[in-house]
């Protein structure tokens, strides 16, 4: 997932999936910026449910993707 790269952007989306009572297992931070969007790769026990809260809250995600050069 892309989190806004700016002060507060990592709370507005834990905060939206502590709302959906999506628990977050891990999160591992991706060395990595795509444009202005720091990447992130979340461990969660509800991914589909995590897919949804985030697309509805303007999250970008990503799948195998990421990882292509």
């Amino acid at each position: 997932m892309a989190a806004p790269d700016h002060p507060g952007g990592l709370n507005a989306i834990l905060r939206s999936l502590i709302e959906a009572k999506v628990n977050i297992d891990a999160m591992y931070p991706f060395i990595y910026l795509k444009g202005d969007e720091a990447i992130l790769i979340l461990d969660v026990d509800k991914i589909k449910e995590a897919k949804e809260v985030l697309k509805k809250h303007w999250v970008r995600t990503y799948a195998k993707e990421i990882f292509k050069s």
